[in-house]
């Protein structure tokens, strides 16, 4: 089954505001001041009641349509709203042809930098410098993050196990990505990427085919990129063979 949510993914939620964290047979839920928020990484089964209920109320992410379903059928009240979450094949990724002469040129464009590729961070603080420019340059088109998750992330090494890309313009970090390896449906969880595309146009799309090609060589068929705003889907949506698989997130108390 593709989902964006699994035992690594759910981890780039966390932030500076989270609390207690439980993984629970599949069911990983984050305290923040406010309230529990809650992924699951498996369709919903009655041997999940008892946790569920224990966490409740709880705010939810990428749930199916079936999992509200349950919630509901079982004594819950829930509001939930569409969010679409991109999955992409590439176990044969082809950009040929007109149609996706703009990624092929912004890749072209990109390879002219001579950027270098590496496997880690050479140190955290390139990490917090290129977030804090992302947000003054990048981060009014998508969104800002004030939740310091994507510095919680790399600050306590959670992208160790993941498969990682950095690409570093000299001495400066200025893109990077991070996906879970393949899970048994050979499918891959995009958890988290930014790349300086204002001052390197055609650097988001170049990172990302370098990843997509880094997880082909370990056998995976598909990525699942999560969902976003308008802005985020539509660039997701332009790479070959996009379909977007329909999640919920929202609020469920128990009466």
């Amino acid at each position: 089954m593709m989902k964006y949510i699994n035992k690594y993914s759910w981890k780039s939620f966390l932030s500076t505001q989270s609390k207690t964290v439980l993984e629970k047979d599949g069911i990983f839920c984050w305290k923040t001041r406010k309230n529990n928020q809650l992924s699951a990484d498996h369709p919903l089964t009655p041997a999940d009641l008892p946790t569920l209920v224990s966490l409740a109320p709880f705010n939810f992410f990428y749930f199916t349509a079936e999992d509200v379903a349950f919630l509901k059928n079982n004594g819950f009240s829930v509001i939930a709203r569409k969010d679409p979450d991109i999955t992409i094949p590439i176990k044969d990724i082809n950009l040929a042809g007109r149609k996706y002469h703009g990624i092929r040129g912004a890749i072209n464009k990109a390879k002219t930098y001579n950027l270098t590729c590496q496997d880690n961070f050479n140190d955290y603080t390139d990490v917090k410098n290129m977030l804090e420019k992302w947000s003054n340059t990048c981060g009014e088109k998508y969104f800002q993050d004030r939740s310091g998750k994507h510095k919680y992330f790399f600050l306590n090494n959670l992208h160790q196990n993941c498969i990682n890309l950095f690409l570093y313009d000299g001495y400066e970090l200025v893109s990077f990505a991070v996906v879970s390896p393949p899970d048994e449906a050979n499918c891959c969880s995009y958890i988290s990427g930014k790349a300086l595309c204002a001052n390197y146009p055609g650097l988001s799309e170049y990172t990302d085919v370098l990843i997509y090609k880094k997880i082909q060589s370990l056998g995976a068929e598909f990525i699942s990129l999560g969902g976003g705003a308008k802005t985020l889907r539509s660039y997701k949506m332009k790479f070959p063979g996009a379909f977007a698989l329909i999640s919920f997130d929202g609020t469920a108390t128990y009466d």
